[in-house]
């Protein structure tokens, strides 16, 4: 038997139905599931994990995200980040060196802050 895991959060962050797509928080790793879109924050603080965000240093995006626009607000002051993961058959996102891209990576979305890439940190609205 495996050991249990401790700790570990989920939200329903979907939109329009929030249950279409789920954040777990996971010895540090953020993993973003299911089928859709993910909702759009106003505010750094409107973000379900906002008070976790020190914690977290992986970020997956798996295949059926379709639409992220708040990535900028969701990962903000998430200091510990080192790279951001998105699934192969991902259609609309793409990663390389824990950088996040939309999928033919003409355009850089988030460049996480300990990524220890040589990318620029550029903010898309993504």
């Amino acid at each position: 038997m495996g050991a249990a895991t401790l700790n570990a959060q989920t939200w329903q962050i979907g939109s329009p139905n929030a249950a279409d797509v789920t954040a777990t928080l996971e010895n540090g790793t953020l993993t973003i599931s299911g089928t859709g879109n993910v909702q759009n924050w106003n505010s750094s603080g409107d973000v379900p994990w906002d008070n976790d965000r020190t914690s977290i240093n992986m970020v997956i995006i798996e295949e059926g995200i379709y639409s992220f626009n708040s990535t900028y607000l969701a990962f903000w002051n998430c200091t510990a980040l080192t790279s951001i993961e998105v699934a192969e058959a991902n259609s609309v996102f793409s990663s390389d060196d824990g950088v996040l891209y939309n999928k033919n990576k003409t355009t850089q979305i988030l460049c996480p802050p300990k990524t220890g890439s040589n990318h620029s940190r550029k903010r898309s609205n993504h």
